[in-house]
């Protein structure tokens, strides 16, 4: 899943792959979902509730920072995506009716 190209440019930015598959980085679609928790352990969990398969649902990928490091981030299908965004916002919409 190298050369990606951007397609959709809204909340958050959607690629396409050589093969025509739309995706999202992990890491774009947990900001833009101000998740609380780090990105390593949320990215985990919610993979694990989709029961999204690597090389299938997603692919991890070695990102480098501007500062030269290298990061942790995934690739993800957009359908996989959709779902870890509804899982999210079910959450917070259940911790709002407790409180």
């Amino acid at each position: 899943m190298e050369n990606l190209k951007v397609i959709e440019n809204e909340l958050v930015p959607v690629y396409v792959t050589s093969t025509g598959e739309k995706v999202v980085y992990g890491s774009e679609l947990h900001e833009v979902l101000s998740v609380k928790s780090p990105y390593r352990e949320w990215s985990q969990r919610r993979l694990k509730d989709c029961d999204a398969l690597e090389k299938e649902d997603f692919q991890a990928v070695e990102i480098s920072t501007p500062s030269g490091q290298t990061k942790k981030d995934h690739i993800i299908k957009l359908d996989t995506a959709k779902e870890m965004a509804m899982l999210e916002r079910i959450e917070l919409v259940k911790a709002m009716i407790k409180k």
